[in-house]
């Protein structure tokens, strides 16, 4: 979507120390987190319904009215502006994937639960 237009884009992310995951206006929460050791992070949204899930466990829902427009790039780790320089991850990524549905508890739960052989072969 375009960046700082409410409800345009899915953004998930560490205010601080406190993960988070955005439509650019209203946002759910999660618990903070420590530097220095892997996490495994997912989001689910079901309509406007979003659920943030940590280590495999749901850790925030709400509703977040998502309206992103077909089309729209994708970054992960840093976006292509400006803004890019303050608002990057400096931290690591690994098997990112992108569903066409949402998963459920249980199937996050296994990906997470697949440990550090992961859930690639």
């Amino acid at each position: 979507g375009n960046f700082g237009s409410s409800n345009e884009i899915y953004a998930l992310g560490t205010a601080g120390n406190v993960l988070y995951f955005s439509q650019w206006g209203s946002a759910i929460f999660g618990p903070s987190l420590q530097t220095g050791r892997w996490y495994h992070v997912a989001v689910t949204n079901t309509g406007n319904f979003a659920t943030l899930y940590l280590d495999g466990a749901n850790v925030a829902s709400g509703n977040l009215n998502i309206n992103t427009p077909s089309s729209t790039n994708f970054y992960i780790g840093k976006i292509p502006d400006p803004e890019g320089t303050i608002r990057r991850l400096e931290g690591l990524v690994d098997e990112i994937e992108v569903f066409n549905r949402a998963l459920t508890q249980a199937e996050i739960q296994a990906i997470f639960d697949a440990g550090s052989e992961g859930k690639c072969n």
